[in-house]
């Protein structure tokens, strides 16, 4: 049994792993009707990880939403690159030429390479 001194929640879990595998994944129970306890059944040298589930949760949409953000900005930034704009800002006719001479040039190198 290992103890867990924190206020009981049944959302807490505790991950079992030996020798880098993951071996079981065990909820919580009331222990003394107050504190969280684990019920480990394996023996040996564990490591032993406890999380707190709606903390995944919260990590899973946070990355959602990251990648949600990033989805919205993907065509507008490729618009603006199109039209010669970045932020809103047209460049000059002559900031454009030394882009696409820069453009040009790097991917003669990288023709030159293979």
């Amino acid at each position: 049994m290992l103890s867990f001194a924190e206020a009981y929640d049944p959302l807490w879990e505790a991950r079992v792993y030996k020798d880098g595998r993951k071996i079981e994944t065990v909820k919580s129970i009331p222990l003394y009707s107050v504190i969280n306890g684990f019920w480990i059944n394996e023996t040996g040298n564990l490591e032993i990880i406890i999380r707190y589930k709606p903390q995944d949760w919260f990590e899973r949409l946070s990355n959602l939403c990251y990648n949600l953000h990033r989805l919205y900005w993907l065509p507008i930034l490729r618009l603006e690159e199109r039209e010669g704009r970045w932020m809103g800002f047209k460049g000059s006719e002559k900031s454009r030429k030394d882009a696409n001479q820069i453009k040009a040039e790097s991917k003669g190198a990288l023709m030159r390479d293979c």
